[in-house]
């Protein structure tokens, strides 16, 4: 059963490089750094889909990935569990136990790992039951990251399900900001023409998206990131905002690096240490358990940061 689940769903490394994906040539070791993490997120993925025990998960991840990619491992990992979960085979509760265990470091990443899962399966709708209440909108996010990634044609054309309510269209777009940082080979200049072709109100969501691979995932010199910044124009507070998601993903799973730092530096003019307080500070009285839309609301507070500090 494992080999056929293995046959089956099983993603073969070599589709998540950039000739392989028609994404836009870049420098040599920027294209390396962004397909490593591919590399951890499919890696994860396959180890996951033969290995129902997580914390037999775990172990073999921490063997095998980098601690800075762990994060993406884990969002394959996800995708993997959720897939799993949601087809008519034996067990369920995967995705619940490694949110539960040892995923409960990199919830953000683990939330939108399950969006992939739904992307592939091309539901509408699923299951919130198992979800962190203030993270549910990262199934949309990582839906959206999913649908660029293997977009064949124009990217402004993805879109989500006409099913879903307004915000799900926004948290989609934030995904799909996220994944034009590697479609766009973390050029700003590609980026911000791009974000241009879709249609103006998702810019914002477009730009945070952006500012979270861009902190996360990182790669781009402190030039390129300056750049961006300035190419952002009045979505700049959208830009630091995803950018201090970032760090609070980075933080909370204990890797932040050198991608981080940066991110906080040039995006928010922040350290990492600062950017972790502003997120925590944006959570004060959110009750996400009462309030579906806490997550947004955390957004707005860090995006009015920006704006009032003119950072």
């Amino acid at each position: 059963m494992l080999r056929v689940r293995k046959t089956l769903f099983g993603i073969d490394a070599t589709q998540t490089r950039f000739e392989a994906r028609g994404f836009d040539a870049c420098e040599p070791d920027v294209q390396s750094h962004l397909e490593g993490h591919a590399a951890a997120f499919v890696d994860g993925y396959n180890a996951a889909l033969v290995q129902d025990d997580e914390l037999l998960l775990d172990a073999e991840l921490q063997r095998r990935v980098a601690a800075d990619r762990r994060g993406f491992a884990f969002e394959g990992a996800a995708m993997a569990y959720t897939l799993l979960d949601a087809l008519p085979l034996p067990g369920r509760g995967r995705f619940s136990r490694l949110l539960a265990g040892p995923g409960a470091h990199e919830p953000f990443l683990i939330h939108a790992g399950a969006g992939w899962a739904y992307a592939r399966l091309r539901r509408r709708t699923w299951p919130t039951t198992a979800l962190d209440p203030l993270l549910q909108w990262l199934h949309y996010d990582g839906y959206g990251f999913h649908q660029v990634f293997f977009a064949r044609g124009a990217v402004q054309h993805v879109h989500g399900a006409r099913s879903w309510d307004a915000y799900g269209h926004r948290a989609f777009h934030q995904g799909v900001g996220r994944a034009l940082w590697f479609r766009c080979g973390a050029d700003p200049d590609r980026i911000a023409t791009t974000v241009r072709r879709f249609s103006a109100h998702l810019a914002a969501d477009l730009w945070s998206g952006v500012g979270l691979a861009a902190t996360y995932a990182g790669g781009g010199p402190d030039a390129a990131l300056a750049t961006l910044a300035g190419l952002s124009g009045g979505q700049r507070p959208a830009l630091a905002q995803g950018a201090v998601a970032a760090t609070a993903a980075r933080v909370t799973a204990r890797n932040a690096n050198s991608d981080t730092e940066r991110g906080c530096a040039q995006l928010c003019g922040l350290t990492v240490d600062e950017a972790h307080a502003l997120y925590e500070k944006s959570l004060d009285g959110l009750v996400p358990q009462e309030d579906p839309m806490a997550y947004e609301t955390w957004r707005t507070r860090v995006q009015h940061h920006f704006r009032e500090t003119g950072r």
